[in-house]
């Protein structure tokens, strides 16, 4: 595949945001930034330049997100959306505060979608295609109006590309049991299951998923986020997820949702 999955800068300007946004994205699917301040007044200045969407929350561009007490589940921003036209383009993570040493093992991962579905044997690309996740008890403490119980095909196809995108289990397994024929995560609660499908063919998809993204470090990027870090994904490539050490703490996370025409 042509490109490389990580961008990696300094510091960052409105240039370089227009042109990742706009450009080169589509060759490195996330842009990380080792040292940055607030981006919001350059994200406005974009939008009024471009054709792009910024989500709301109240009077912000972002939400700040501050608890951590489990872990996060690898998806992409707007899972539970009803509405294709809610789920952003673009996702920008700043973290201004965190407390973490580089030591920790609260990792934040960033999975890229079209890398993984080139490892996948063609059996299981066959199965995802011909079979729908089954996903409930999904927390959603954003939008009222979103999902908590749904169906979603894991393998999306186009004219032009293959991609795993959607909701993938706790990335430390151990933390995974099964209940009545759900497979269960004891971090967020979430249950999962193909449809139709039994419980040990669940759990063997996504061994294999998990096996892949472990074993091939071109699939995934993963850091301990430190003060002023940044990084913007291609949201419609890229999942996100957290692990976590076991000990709750506090930090300063910025999420900004960007949708272009």
């Amino acid at each position: 595949m042509v490109g490389k999955l990580v961008e990696l800068k300094r510091e960052i300007d409105i240039n370089d945001l227009k042109d990742y946004i706009l450009r080169n994205r589509f060759n490195s699917p996330i842009l990380f930034i080792e040292k940055s301040n607030s981006i919001d007044d350059l994200v406005v200045e974009i939008a009024s330049e471009v054709n792009m969407e910024i989500f709301q929350y109240g009077n912000k561009n972002y939400i700040e997100i501050r608890d951590v007490k489990f872990e996060a589940e690898l998806h992409f921003d707007g899972i539970t959306s009803p509405s294709v036209n809610r789920i952003p383009d673009i996702v920008i993570f700043e973290f201004p505060e965190n407390p973490n040493s580089l030591s920790s093992n609260d990792f934040f991962y960033l999975v890229d979608g079209v890398r993984l579905a080139e490892l996948l044997s063609y059996e299981t690309k066959d199965f995802l295609l011909r079979n729908k996740l089954a996903i409930k008890g999904m927390q959603n403490k954003i939008r009222d109006d979103w999902e908590d119980n749904f169906e979603i095909t894991l393998l999306n196809r186009d004219s032009s590309e293959e991609k795993v995108l959607g909701l993938i289990p706790t990335m430390d397994l151990s933390k995974l049991s099964v209940n009545d024929g759900w497979l269960c995560s004891s971090c967020e609660g979430v249950a999962f299951k193909f449809v139709n499908c039994t419980i040990e063919k669940t759990i063997s998809v996504f061994f294999e998923l998990h096996d892949l993204i472990k074993s091939n470090r071109d699939v995934v990027f993963r850091f301990v986020p430190q003060n002023g870090n940044l990084v913007v994904i291609d949201n419609k490539r890229i999942m996100h997820g957290r692990a976590y050490g076991g000990t709750p703490y506090r930090r300063l996370m910025r999420r900004t949702q960007l949708k272009l025409a």
